[in-house]
């Protein structure tokens, strides 16, 4: 579901796992999958308290594997909710625990989450004196279009 873009139906979905499941580390995969439904479908409160719960329920689960993949989408979720510190510190954290495990695909996650983010940043920062040159051009030649017309108008009267 949420992959395919119905992320209130994955939060639903995601809930029944988290209910009917008794094994800690399961419950936190749901609880990551849900948080990163509610960041894609902008409901920042409900994505807040999966935050919390995170924290909270993380540092219990003896998986490294599972402590190191979560944090890395909680990381990129906290980064999409505007919060970029706390995703940094989380990222490095869950990458330098993969790092030391040997959990090679982890690594490769964060990775390419820490590029996402800066790809993200680089665009952002690029577009910015394109918009202001491209703007400036737009308005000069607006006023010759302006200056144009209003000669026009004059001499059709």
């Amino acid at each position: 579901c949420r992959l395919s873009g119905e992320h209130d139906a994955a939060i639903r979905v995601y809930a029944v796992a988290m209910e009917w499941t008794s094994q800690p580390h399961v419950r936190v995969h749901a609880m990551s999958g849900a948080l990163q439904s509610a960041v894609a479908s902008a409901r920042l409160s409900v994505a807040r308290r999966y935050v919390a719960e995170l924290d909270k329920l993380l540092p219990t689960i003896h998986d490294l594997f599972t402590r190191a993949s979560v944090g890395v989408e909680v990381a990129d979720s906290l980064h999409r909710l505007g919060d970029e510190l706390a995703a940094s510190v989380r990222l490095d954290y869950s990458r330098t625990l993969a790092e030391s495990s040997l959990f090679h695909e982890v690594v490769h996650r964060a990775e390419q989450t820490a590029n996402s983010w800066a790809a993200v940043r680089f665009k952002a920062v690029s577009a910015t004196p394109h918009l202001r040159r491209t703007k400036q051009y737009r308005s000069d030649h607006f006023r010759l279009v302006l200056r144009s017309l209003k000669g026009l108008t004059a001499a059709t009267l």
